[in-house]
């Protein structure tokens, strides 16, 4: 910064009085007048006018950054130590970024009024998210330092993209207070009008026996840390997981605690019925579902589900009970089957009875060849899944006890929620079979319609009806 003129000042009975002057530099431009009286106790009687670049506010708020125009008219008076502040400050066309949620904050109009009183007033609208977002309160000051607070936070239409991969159109009711020993707290309401979690997964068997490991640790924040969250999340609509496994809906009824540096969530997750999920090929019906959170670290919810699958003509239940990665699975069939023959027709596909001896003694040979083929040829697979936009392209090695017997190429396509189509082809055998074509709908909550032209050329019909137990 630097000074635009000379700067006139006069000392007379111990009062230091400076005529207007003018200052400029990188963002700054504005003029300042006033009066300093140095016997005891020193006061002071000053103002200042001009503009500023927000961004300069990070020098004394490492906390803050934010761009746009600033307007200063602001008048400090009284002692020396703790001068009352009068005038008001005026933010307009601000941009600020939420680095937590890569969330831009834009078209920020805002004003800070002070009161001679002490403390003031705000009021500020912003865009963000597609939406709008406003808010307006008091705060008290003690000279120059913040003393307590009380703001109301509203937001109408939001969109957020978090967590990572996650969209959400919210509402949110909120009030931010703080001051003294007790700390800064968020209360309120936050509504979930919409929400998508759409990314694919590659997703093998070793994924699923992984442990998660610590990401390391993030940098400290230390507003973060001092703000505590009470705030209750709700889903007026359900929320959707679309992606290349699942198909699922759920409500919400959640709340967020701890601090904004380590929340905690309490509350639960409900799955609706009717959603589905998918791995290896076999596609699992939900009929209940729910993801507990009990105030845990990290997020991690209590799993229970219950799902169905309809596989070679075994009805098979799945429950998984549990909390990641620590997840107890148990799986009963109708007609049923011992744990190892369920265990073989889920990951090999391989009905009990249509193996010889031999075949039979190498099951679990077999099995594992395909889940070693299978992760090997989905390096293959994956690229050519996206590129042609399809929900399945595999390649499936087929393994016996005595080595690799051929292989199955399959490609899908939901062609509707309720709808989709399969087909598969032998690989590399001189006499091919004919194509298996597969169409599966679901007409109705309980009836399944089959359509199958299977490898010896027929052509088959099948209307199940799902019943509960």
């Amino acid at each position: 910064m630097r000074l635009a003129g000379a700067v006139a000042m006069t000392l007379e009975d111990k009062r230091l009085t400076a005529e207007p002057f003018r200052v400029e530099g990188d963002g700054v431009a504005f003029t300042i007048r006033g009066a300093l009286d140095l016997s005891e106790p020193a006061r002071v009687d000053a103002s200042m006018n001009g503009d500023v670049d927000p961004a300069l506010l990070a020098v004394a708020l490492p906390d803050f950054s934010m761009n746009g125009k600033m307007h200063v008219e602001v008048a400090a008076a009284g002692p020396l130590a703790k001068p009352v502040l009068s005038g008001e400050i005026a933010l307009h066309n601000g941009r600020y970024r939420l680095a937590a949620i890569s969330q831009i904050v834009d078209d920020i109009e805002a004003t800070v009024r002070f009161a001679r009183s002490g403390g003031g007033e705000l009021e500020a609208r912003a865009k963000v998210g597609g939406g709008e977002a406003f808010a307006a309160g008091t705060f008290g000051l003690a000279g120059l330092a913040l003393q307590d607070f009380r703001v109301t936070i509203g937001a109408r239409r939001v969109t957020v993209r978090y967590p990572q991969d996650v969209r959400l159109l919210l509402d949110a009711d909120l009030v931010a207070s703080g001051g003294g020993s007790s700390g800064n707290v968020i209360r309120g309401d936050v509504t979930l009008l919409r929400g998508t979690y759409s990314r694919d997964f590659d997703l093998a068997l070793t994924d699923l026996l992984a442990r998660s490991r610590p990401s390391g640790l993030a940098a400290r924040e230390p507003w973060k840390e001092r703000t505590r969250l009470e705030v209750r999340i709700v889903a007026s609509q359900s929320l959707e997981v679309r992606n290349n496994l699942a198909r699922l809906t759920g409500t919400v009824d959640l709340i967020a605690r701890g601090t904004l540096a380590d929340p905690t969530l309490v509350g639960q997750v409900t799955l609706d019925e009717g959603g589905r999920v998918t791995f290896r090929d076999v596609r699992y019906e939900i009929e209940s579902g729910t993801l507990t959170f009990a105030s845990t670290r990290g997020l991690a919810p209590i799993l229970d589900l219950r799902a169905r699958a309809d596989v070679k003509g075994y009805d098979v239940t799945v429950n998984l009970a549990g909390t990641w990665p620590r997840i107890e699975t148990t799986f009963t069939s109708d007609p049923p089957l011992t744990e190892e023959e369920l265990v073989n027709l889920l990951l090999t596909g391989t009905q009990p009875g249509n193996t010889t001896a031999a075949t039979a003694n190498g099951g679990f040979a077999s099995t594992a060849g395909s889940i070693v083929g299978g992760a090997a040829t989905g390096v293959l697979t994956r690229p050519a899944q996206k590129l042609f936009k399809l929900e399945r392209f595999q390649i499936d090695p087929i393994f016996t006890s005595s080595g690799l017997a051929g292989a199955t190429t399959t490609v899908g396509k939901q062609i509707s929620p309720n709808w989709s189509v399969t087909y598969s082809q032998p690989l590399f055998e001189a006499n091919a079979r004919e194509p298996v074509v597969e169409v599966e709908g679901r007409i109705s909550q309980t009836w399944v319609l089959r359509l199958r032209h299977d490898e010896n050329g027929v052509y088959l019909i099948d209307l199940r009806r799902r019943t509960r137990s």
